[in-house]
């Protein structure tokens, strides 16, 4: 019998061998709620589940299976509307009025909300999506660092114009040699052959909060961990973070202390107990 609840690992849609879940897509939308109570959330869709977080890497909210979507509609302009079996969302109302960037980021919702997994047609190229969201793409002293959208997937590492918008350039997966932190908000990916527009062998994105490079940092170890190449793991104390999360991980910088021992039991990486 379906549960009003998910697991809080499929949430997340982390690859995990004993979790058959998988990320369809993710990205920010505005809940629509009427005058001053419009919030802008992080959303998560999986092959199960859609959730919603405060931000990326942030707190949970709520979340349902997908299997109590009734109804998903176009509602003109940049906006959506899911018809729901069972009240989704703090306010405790069935139905979730949203308001996405752009009219191309809303098409791309609409057609996730309608396949279960990325090998069913929309953006096919990348296979099954690992992590996505965007990042400032750091350029040397002189020219102009720009905001992309970064997919990271089975495939490879690539990153588009914008959200839904023009590819721009790809590092397959094999060919990724290194990844590490950069800094407190940033890391660095290496390749064995130049594959940026600018024909460079390496990229250093700067993420929103530390928490969502640790996000990215944790996501792409325990996929090519022979390319970030760690050997131990360290919880870094963000507020939204339970401490004993180890899932929660990022790379030991050289003097960095953790604020405790890591608890190495199981954990729902990024998300409190509590806050489900």
């Amino acid at each position: 019998m379906a549960t009003a609840e998910p697991p809080p690992s499929c949430l997340l849609g982390l690859p995990m061998a004993d979790v058959e879940d998988q990320l369809v897509c993710e990205g920010y939308l505005r809940k629509i709620r009427g005058f001053a109570q419009n919030r802008r959330r992080w959303f998560r869709l999986t092959a199960t589940t859609i959730g919603f977080y405060d931000q990326d890497a942030g707190r949970l909210i709520h979340g349902i299976e997908r299997a109590f979507i009734v109804k998903v509609t176009d509602v003109g302009r940049r906006r959506f509307q899911l018809q729901c079996g069972i009240p989704f969302g703090a306010s405790g109302s069935d139905t979730m009025l949203l308001e996405a960037p752009s009219t191309e980021v809303k098409n791309k919702w609409l057609l996730c909300l309608g396949q279960r997994s990325v090998g069913e047609g929309y953006r096919s190229q990348d296979g099954r999506i690992f992590i996505e969201g965007i990042l400032l793409k750091m350029q040397p002293i002189g020219s102009r660092s720009r905001l992309r959208w970064f997919v990271f997937s089975e495939k490879h590492f690539a990153y588009y114009q914008e959200e839904a918008g023009e590819f721009m350039a790809a590092c397959p997966i094999k060919q990724i040699q290194n990844v590490s932190p950069k800094g407190d908000l940033s890391f660095k990916l290496t390749a064995k052959a130049p594959f940026t527009k600018t024909g460079a062998h390496e990229v250093i994105c700067q993420c929103e909060t530390e928490a969502v490079r640790d996000k990215w940092l944790a996501v792409m170890n325990r996929t090519i961990a022979a390319a970030v190449r760690l050997s131990e793991f360290s919880p870094l104390p963000d507020r939204n973070r339970d401490l004993s999360d180890h899932f929660g991980v990022a790379l030991k910088e050289p003097g960095y202390q953790p604020a405790c021992e890591p608890d190495v039991s199981e954990g729902n990486r990024f998300i409190r107990n509590n806050d489900l």
